[in-house]
């Protein structure tokens, strides 16, 4: 009987938690979120993505890289830092308290190695009686032209606090009350053009047991997202697969002045999850502001919405990613006109030494015609096979001369190839300048305020 007592105990301590957890982590339907394993579960962290309704993989140009798509860390420029306070599911009827925390710093360490190095703490908890954090190290670099790539090492720890529940259950007597594992994330950015990026984000690949007693896995993540840039915003359509459930998220942001930005986002699953999300944000010189709200319209009910609030400070230079694609882009146009300019360059100088050495061989065809006249007015045996020693001569040099000439005339066209295509590359380059410039005065060109 005391067996079964302590059995019984067992089953309602980790039944209550896995059932207020799964619930507000909005897991699906009740039954669902009890009968699921629900740690670790991904809801989302930072005001910016989240407000955009997790649409954020192909974008991922912010410290909130750490937790959406590593790679994006490739695009930072400057060291920058954020924190994160979150308000989950209000009022809900048992008046559970669900609080998220988020702490990140990256910063570029081209100085020793390619690329951008990252560090994020997160936290999420419920009240008093459990907890669930991560502490990250991140690495995002440029790994060809246009492609990036980034790697996540995280530390997970659950724990469950003391109590009259846990105090008699056995499960935590003789396992302890937390729990700690590593996971990988990997992620991959590509930069189609300077309007779309494709994003591909992996995460925890090796699925680590968190379990205090039993099996809790947690699931591999596989998410993949399609970016459009606009001079005053940009557009991202985002599809996850985690553990045989699928959703589909879609974010936009838009910037009002070079100072305020709006954000909406939708997330729906195959599950109950369907969540509408705002957001706002304000920069100013290199501080930014962001503040998301999350509605769910299923799987949780009788609760008012999720809050975050973040803060974030850049040191340096703040731009928008299509600024630094638009940047690229001229760049390569740049190298594309210079490599053009050298090759016609090549062309000419080849050109004019054919036309010099057309010309040395025209003077000594001229001589030799001339030696070939005068031995021609004598009638000496020696002298007749002169001539026809020189008339060799002669045929060898205009051999040479018709084979040059070709030569030359090809270098003529190879000169006006390279001065079409230099021609071509220098319109391009001045309608991107001015597309630049005309766009300067809008937030995404610009750098702390001021124009690029």
């Amino acid at each position: 009987m005391k067996h079964k007592n302590t059995k019984i105990n067992h089953m309602f301590v980790e039944f209550r938690m896995r059932r207020v957890i799964g619930a507000v982590l909005s897991l699906g339907i009740m039954m669902t979120a009890i009968n699921s394993n629900s740690a670790f579960i991904d809801i989302g962290y930072g005001a910016r993505p989240v407000a955009m309704g997790q649409a954020f993989t192909a974008i991922s140009d912010d410290i909130n890289a750490t937790h959406t798509n590593p790679a994006g860390l490739a695009f930072l420029t400057a060291p920058e830092i954020s924190a994160l306070y979150g308000r989950m599911y209000e009022g809900l009827s048992d008046d559970s308290e669900i609080g998220q925390g988020y702490f990140g710093f990256a910063a570029p360490i081209k100085k020793y190695i390619p690329g951008t190095l990252g560090f994020s703490w997160q936290e999420l908890s419920l009240s008093e009686f459990y907890c669930e954090s991560s502490f990250t190290l991140s690495y995002g670099t440029e790994v060809y032209k246009n492609m990036f790539g980034g790697l996540n090492v995280k530390m997970l720890r659950k724990s469950y606090s003391s109590d009259i529940y846990t105090e008699a259950d056995p499960l935590f007597t003789n396992n302890g009350y937390s729990k700690s594992g590593i996971a990988l994330d990997l992620g991959g950015l590509y930069r189609i053009n300077s309007q779309y990026t494709l994003g591909l984000v992996i995460k925890n690949i090796n699925q680590p047991d968190m379990g205090i007693a039993d099996k809790d896995i947690v699931p591999m993540q596989i998410r993949g997202g399609l970016a459009y840039w606009k001079n005053n915003g940009v557009i991202d359509l985002d599809i996850g697969y985690s553990d045989s459930d699928y959703d589909i998220a879609m974010g936009v942001e838009h910037w009002l002045s070079n100072r305020f930005t709006l954000r909406f986002g939708l997330l729906a699953g195959n599950d109950s999850r369907r969540n509408f999300n705002l957001g706002l944000g304000s920069r100013f010189n290199s501080f930014q502001f962001d503040y998301a709200f999350s509605l769910p319209i299923g799987g949780i009910a009788q609760t008012s919405g999720s809050h975050r609030l973040s803060f974030s400070m850049r040191f340096g230079a703040y731009y928008d990613t299509k600024t630094a694609l638009e940047a690229k882009n001229i760049d390569d146009l740049r190298v594309q006109l210079l490599g053009s300019l050298q090759a016609m360059d090549e062309a000419k100088v080849k050109a004019l030494t054919q036309e010099n050495q057309i010309k040395e061989l025209s003077k000594k065809i001229k001589d030799q015609n001339s030696k070939i006249n005068s031995l021609a007015t004598k009638t000496d045996s020696a002298d007749f096979k002169d001539v026809q020693l020189s008339r060799g001569v002669l045929s060898g040099i205009e051999v040479q001369m018709m084979a040059i000439t070709k030569e030359l005339e090809k270098s003529k066209k190879d000169v006006q190839i390279f001065k079409n295509k230099v021609s071509i590359l220098e319109k391009k380059l001045i309608g991107k300048k001015a597309v630049e410039k005309k766009t300067t005065s809008s937030p995404t060109q610009k750098i702390g305020g001021k124009k690029v």
